[in-house]
């Protein structure tokens, strides 16, 4: 959407310039990452950003130095979580040799599952040095997120065999839940209220799309904003798992394990439960 409008380049989920898929070439330093994409500005004229390459805050600084505008997209936190577990559980699930049928999140637990997979959450959430953890590379890995800010679940690196399937399901859950929320409080913590935006509103009016988007990040450009009032929604990526329902909804239908989690999770985390009742989402 915004390089629909000629003189704007945006790469998308990338740590190099070219276009490379992030993991495919050695990462630049966010820094060095930044500093290209200001020369590239003044050297041909055109407008460069990117997003989904750096997460949390790291690019902030570096953004801000060189002159550019850093904003962060909020997302209600229950579909958010769903979203990333469903991104991922097909993935855990080919690694054991089951179907992703049997470990969704509305799913019943059966066979000591359920209590292996409580014990590892409540293991996880209580374990401050994981809650604490960062890294620098944050990618997605045959589409299972374990990497960077997460815990980094025993089945994407040892044998199906030697693996607790209940430990992987928490695993993916409490990192689903965390990089909604813990991540959300870091961005919150650190940027304006204007560097913030709603992604629910972002991709359903698009008045404000025009208004916290387009003008904020492009204001030699105002009044060119490629959505009209009418213009269809965007893809706000709901997915067909979550069946048209409202987030309560979602919410209910998760298995208790998971709904205590994600209490626990934004218990945890203050300043997002803070921000997402100003901007009114669901909080369980």
């Amino acid at each position: 959407m915004l390089m629909s409008q000629g003189g704007v380049v945006c790469f998308h989920g990338t740590r190099s310039i070219g276009g490379y898929d992030s993991g495919t070439v050695p990462d630049s330093p966010v820094g060095q990452y930044i500093a290209m994409l200001a020369e590239m500005e003044r050297n041909s004229g055109l407008s460069f950003g990117s997003c989904h390459g750096y997460y949390g805050v790291v690019a902030r600084e570096p953004v801000i130095r060189h002159g550019g505008a850093f904003t962060a997209i909020l997302r209600e936190p229950v579909k958010r979580t769903h979203s990333i577990y469903q991104a991922n559980v097909a993935a855990l699930a080919e690694r054991h040799g089951i179907s992703p049928s049997g470990i969704q999140l509305s799913s019943e637990l059966g066979g000591g599952l359920e209590e292996r997979v409580s014990h590892e959450l409540a293991r996880l959430a209580a374990d401050r040095s994981v809650q604490a953890s960062r890294t620098d590379s944050r990618r997605r890995v045959d589409a299972a997120l374990g990497m960077g800010s997460r815990v980094v679940p025993k089945w994407m690196t040892g044998s199906a065999k030697d693996d607790d399937l209940g430990p992987a399901i928490a695993a993916l859950f409490f990192n689903s839940a965390r990089d909604s929320v813990a991540i959300d409080e870091e961005i919150i913590l650190a940027c304006d209220p204007g560097d913030l935006i709603v992604m629910e509103r972002m991709t359903g009016d698009s008045d404000y799309f025009r208004e916290h988007v387009w003008e904020r990040l492009l204001p030699h450009l105002a009044g060119r904003s490629p959505l009209a009032p009418d213009s269809p929604r965007l893809n706000d990526h709901a997915g067909q798992v979550e069946r048209g329902l409202d987030s309560a909804g979602l919410f209910e239908s998760w298995n208790p394990v998971y709904r205590e989690a994600l209490v626990a999770m934004l218990a945890a985390h203050p300043a997002s439960v803070d921000a997402y009742r100003r901007v009114g989402y669901f909080i369980p």
